[in-house]
């Protein structure tokens, strides 16, 4: 993710916990510049030497807490604007509002899982920056705009506005009866609801997501973005005005997305292997066990836990050796193993491989096991069948064969006589 002039943006984590600071680090620097303070004093300071494109803050410091650097923040006009995304292990409804209420962006508990911290973090600088182009374009006065008077429900657009849905610029007349034959009747909840989160605070911008009619008679995705200009006497929005613009490419690849996933996922149900996705900090990211209750015991694995804490320490210590094996050979790593569960003999098989990101860096792990105990018990079976007889279990002439071979061998190269003896 870019932050102005295309450059790498600047993160500035504040924790006064290194080993949480290391995380983050880890976890964010592969795509954006990130810089460190321990403390709430440090923050402001190289906040104010360089303002970042986002800070991730920690609550629950000693001296000054998260929520009263946050407050110092928003007294300073060159920094008032940097959006905040919150770390806390502090779930309770009263510490998110406070934050809420003076601005912040986003709340992640602790512990962090890397993925939702990645996309949350890139959906906020990615919101921030169509905020400001927001701005850009309500004071150039680009094509596509609309004005929203709430207090009577009307709409009126600029002469440009039909552009963006495949119209000329007369086809159409920009008054609100436009507005109402070209949202399509299933939308409407979605923009009043997109309206009341905002003019409630819950949100920081109008921007929901509606399909409109095109000129083709079809219907498009939309995006619509807007701020409230002008405010009652009691401070309450009575007129938005803002922009839209043709999403129905993202909204076609989302579409493809979410297939792709459904049909991996269903893949995934029907594999007879467990399946471990690891992130690189050792935490479960995915976790699948096949439903025909071979691999119950490594149950519960629940994602977001470190997979040495929630599974067996035996299959634990082999993921540790096979995670080993592929960062140092750059291979997948491949074994056998056994452990005794519920006073059994299980056999299991493993395979590690790295998952690599656009860098070819590692990113995580995908770690498959599955149960091979009944194939070990066929094949001791096949072997008893062969040595022993099935009645008396005593050993049979193939393996008195087997085992005069191995003595004459054995004879052979000591250069030593022997005897057979029968009793």
């Amino acid at each position: 993710m870019n932050g102005e002039n295309g450059a790498r943006a600047q993160i500035l984590i504040v924790d006064d916990v290194p080993t949480n600071v290391v995380v983050l680090g880890n976890a964010l620097s592969d795509h954006y510049d990130v810089r460190f303070a321990t403390s709430g004093a440090e923050a402001i300071e190289l906040a104010n030497r360089l303002p970042p494109d986002l800070i991730l803050l920690d609550v629950m410091m000693p001296g000054m807490s998260g929520h009263d650097v946050h407050r110092k923040l928003r007294q300073n006009d060159a920094l008032r604007d940097v959006p905040v995304i919150f770390v806390t292990a502090d779930t309770s409804a009263d510490s998110e509002l406070e934050g809420f209420r003076f601005g912040a962006e986003d709340y992640i508990t602790k512990p962090i899982v890397v993925p939702i911290l990645l996309a949350r973090v890139k959906n906020v600088l990615e919101r921030h920056r169509r905020r400001r182009d927001l701005e850009l374009s309500l004071s150039s006065a680009e094509q596509g705009l609309w004005e929203w008077r709430t207090k009577d429900e009307t709409v009126k657009f600029n002469t440009n506005w039909a552009i963006p849905l495949g119209y000329a610029r007369d086809e159409m007349h920009p008054c609100v009866m436009s507005w109402q034959h070209l949202v399509h009747p299933d939308d409407w909840p979605a923009l009043f609801a997109a309206r009341d989160a905002y003019f409630s605070g819950e949100s920081g911008l109008f921007d929901p997501e509606i399909r409109m009619r095109h000129k083709d008679d079809t219907f498009v995705w939309m995006q619509l973005h807007g701020k409230a200009v002008e405010y009652d006497d009691k401070q309450r929005p009575v007129r938005l005005m803002g922009t839209y613009m043709n999403i129905a490419r993202r909204k076609h690849a989302e579409i493809e997305l979410r297939k792709r996933e459904t049909q991996l996922a269903t893949m995934i149900a029907s594999l007879q292997e467990a399946v471990l996705v690891l992130d690189q900090t050792g935490h479960i990211t995915m976790c699948h066990v096949p439903q025909d209750g071979s691999l119950d015991f490594l149950l519960p694995a629940p994602v977001g836990k470190l997979y040495a804490a929630a599974l067996p320490i035996e299959v634990a210590r082999h993921i540790d050796s096979a995670i080993a094996e592929t960062r140092a050979s750059g291979r997948t790593a491949q074994g056998e193993f056994d452990l005794l569960h519920d006073e059994q003999r299980r056999y299991l098989t493993l395979t590690v491989s790295a998952m690599a990101g656009s860098d070819q860096n590692p990113t995580g792990y995908l770690a498959m096991l599955q149960d091979i105990t009944p194939r070990k018990q066929a094949e001791e079976e096949i072997r008893s069948l062969a040595f022993f007889d099935p009645l008396t279990k005593l050993p049979n002439q193939r393996m008195l064969r087997e085992r005069l071979r191995l003595a004459l061998d054995d004879s052979a190269r000591s250069k030593r006589m022997g005897a057979l003896l029968f009793l």
